[in-house]
């Protein structure tokens, strides 16, 4: 369980580091002292999350490129009033949101 409880907390600071070769975690050793089937068990997880973490990444920089481009469509000046209203209406939603359009989150 102290085992799971480690992975658990680098999961939610940010801390695990993947490269081809190896995962690298801030403070190992209460997977090293598991047991191999455990440690096969959180591995297989650890490499699922950070594939799920990529996707999430890839997905956020794509919405913020449409964001981006819909803002400029919208800031457009040959667009009817109402439309830019509305524009102006979304930009208002995505800042309470805490949307930060053009960058990555």
């Amino acid at each position: 369980m102290t085992a799971v409880e480690a992975i658990v907390e680098e999961m939610a600071s940010g801390t695990i580091q993947e490269t081809t070769e190896e995962i690298t975690l801030q403070n190992p050793e209460p997977i090293r002292v598991a047991s191999k089937r455990v440690q096969k068990r959180l591995t297989t997880l650890v490499h699922r999350y950070l594939d799920l973490q990529l996707a999430w990444e890839k997905r956020t920089v794509w919405l913020n490129e449409m964001l981006g481009k819909m803002q400029n469509w919208l800031g457009r000046d040959d667009l009817p009033n109402d439309i830019k209203n509305d524009g102006e209406q979304i930009e208002r939603e995505l800042e309470w949101a805490g949307v930060v359009i053009g960058r990555e989150a």
